[in-house]
């Protein structure tokens, strides 16, 4: 069975690049707080960035999951970053109050 970790999450020295996949619902945000914690806790990680290239559906976990890790990296002195969101998605991060305290970037061309 292939590891999905790898998939998912990508280190780039202190980066950790969280790949959302297409659905972020409670499951897969349980699992991103499952492995980007463990990461946390393992690496020396400074920045976290939030890929939503391939993401079409967030529910309100997403956003707890997102705040989730803010806190956590607030107390690290590390920061919060999502990109390639696409309209729905930034729309719901900016009505969460997220866009208030993270860097977001929309996808190329919006």
């Amino acid at each position: 069975m292939e590891d999905k970790t790898k998939e998912l999450m990508e280190l780039q020295k202190s980066r950790l690049i969280i790949h959302v996949p297409r659905e972020l619902d409670d499951h897969h945000a349980r699992e991103i707080i499952q492995k980007a914690d463990n990461l946390l806790e393992t690496h020396w990680i400074r920045t976290i960035v939030f890929d939503f290239e391939e993401t079409g559906f967030m529910d309100s976990a997403g956003v707890g999951m997102i705040l989730g890790r803010y806190k956590k990296m607030q107390y690290m002195g590390g920061k919060v970053e999502a990109c390639a969101m696409n309209d729905r998605i930034y729309g719901m991060l900016k009505l969460s109050g997220l866009a208030g305290i993270i860097t977001m970037k929309r996808r190329a061309g919006r």
